[in-house]
């Protein structure tokens, strides 16, 4: 009996770094970020607009199914919270794609345009780092450099 009891004690030991680990890679969950949520192009040069948002990421089926809610930035209309999936990954990468809808304003004359955003994401415990880069479809100017993400997971 005793033998039995310590060939399960060894075997949950063994067991406990595997499942930490996995744990700690997981997207899924609730994460306050801090990332660029515009650009502004002013004589010629681009500047990143930082903002925050909260992304919560639920595991459905084989995917992982992000929402994106953007607070509000001063001077830009509010957004309404995006969604992305990609399929279910054991971390701590993950890679994400999605399509948007931005509004670009060019000498105040104002359009629309859909926005390809590729997320990188990278989880260390609560820790979330990665980039997005952004591309709007038709313009010949090319995908925009990659832009930091950062943030923390909500317990």
């Amino acid at each position: 009996m005793r033998s039995m009891w310590r060939a399960m004690l060894v075997a949950a030991v063994v067991a406990l770094p595997t499942t930490v680990r996995a744990q700690a890679a997981s997207l899924v969950g609730k994460w306050e970020l801090e990332l660029t949520v515009g650009m502004r192009v002013e004589d010629g040069v681009p500047q990143s607009i930082r903002g925050k948002g909260r992304l919560e990421v639920v595991e459905q089926g084989d995917s992982l199914v992000a929402t994106l809610a953007i607070e509000p930035v001063e001077g830009m209309p509010p957004r309404p919270p995006s969604r992305f999936a990609a399929k279910k990954g054991t971390g701590p990468e993950y890679a994400f794609t999605a399509r948007s809808e931005a509004t670009l304003n060019t000498n105040g004359e104002e359009r629309k345009a859909v926005v390809i955003s590729t997320w990188r994401l990278v989880v260390a415990g609560d820790a979330l780092s990665g980039s997005v880069a952004r591309e709007i479809e038709g313009m010949s100017m090319g995908a925009m450099p990659a832009q930091p993400v950062t943030g923390t997971r909500v317990h």
